[in-house]
């Protein structure tokens, strides 16, 4: 029971940051913010993967297909789970 609630807090605590990073990214296209555009497209990179991902973890054997897909991804440098972005404080951002 304790490993369940880890891995719920842990899903919980990245739906959070991703949520976070959206934010930040759209306000990175908003305010034309050059410096963290590569940081904005690798969250669009991210809401991709993640798009793809649900449906793949709705089906039943979703661990195994997923964990198939991470390692022939590995294989070609490639990860199916989205990424930590770290977006650079701007001077003009009003959080």
């Amino acid at each position: 029971m304790k490993k369940f609630k880890k891995h719920i807090r842990k899903s919980f605590i990245a739906t959070t940051r991703e949520i976070r990073e959206t934010k930040k990214m759209i306000k990175t296209f908003k305010r034309k913010d050059i410096e963290n555009y590569p940081q904005a497209k690798g969250q669009i990179i991210d809401i991709v993967k993640i798009v793809f991902l649900f449906p793949i973890i709705i089906l039943p054997g979703s661990a195994v297909v997923l964990t198939l897909i991470e390692v022939v991804g590995s294989k070609f440098n490639f990860t199916i789970f989205p990424k930590k972005q770290k977006f650079k404080e701007s001077k003009s951002s009003l959080d």
